[in-house]
């Protein structure tokens, strides 16, 4: 096998395992390079992929993919991630986008959410990686995802948030002639903002979708490849 590495200050180098491991040995690499497979464009560290690489191959169990390692609230320590804790944050979080927000308000408060949203990325691309695995991936389900994607960025800190969304709304306290005009500006600029960071989340998705279809699932490094591009 061969993967491409990022050597700090260098250019991209393909290598084998055995030559990493060498370099690794040697101190010319110290694992938090750059790497990717050599098929992969998706980058993550040196000391990541190699720990995807040498994990045992396991098969998808009755509940799902492989466990992904997803970071705690606390971000002290991981934990393991099953699919069906996958489903539960996916779900627990599209509650939240149907029922939680007021109508009328721009921003949401982030303690809203009872995951961060990289833990909420994570579990979508693992939901859909199974869906993808199981060949029973719809348009639908695959919108459902993108669109939720597309609203993380609306979740900012909750006193932020209320801010925007008293500018928006016109029930802040204004000093100055000027300050209307000024606060529907920022209230836009907030909007403009996280429409545009919401549409990259939904484009990320399409492209791990793209790119889960692209492996191989004969091959024996099939679900380390999941486990990578899921971020875990």
């Amino acid at each position: 096998m061969r993967i491409h590495v990022k050597p700090h200050y260098q250019t991209v180098r393909e290598l084998t395992l055995d030559k990493v491991d060498a370099m690794l040995a040697n101190g010319e690499l110290d694992g938090r390079e750059q790497a990717r497979f050599s098929e992969s464009s998706e980058w993550t560290t040196l000391s990541l992929l190699l720990h995807a690489i040498r994990q045992t191959s396991p098969e998808f169990p009755a509940t799902g993919p492989p466990p992904l390692h997803a970071e705690h609230e606390s971000r002290s320590r991981s934990r393991v991630l099953s699919l069906a804790e996958a489903e539960k944050i996916v779900q627990e979080y599209g509650s939240v986008l149907a029922q939680a927000i007021p109508a009328g308000e721009s921003a949401y408060c982030k303690s809203w959410l009872r995951h961060s949203p990289e833990t909420i990325i994570q579990a979508m691309k693992l939901w859909l990686a199974y869906e993808v695995h199981q060949r029973s991936l719809t348009q639908d389900f695959r919108n459902e995802i993108g669109g939720a994607a597309s609203k993380l960025p609306y979740f900012i800190e909750d006193t932020e948030a209320r801010r925007l969304n008293a500018l928006w709304g016109g029930t802040s306290d204004l000093r100055t002639p000027d300050e209307p005009f000024l606060a529907a500006k920022e209230a836009r600029e907030f909007e403009r903002s996280a429409g545009f960071l919401g549409l990259k989340l939904r484009d990320e998705m399409e492209h791990f979708i793209g790119l889960i279809e692209c492996l191989d699932a004969d091959d024996p490094l099939y679900y380390q490849r999941i486990y990578v591009l899921c971020g875990g």
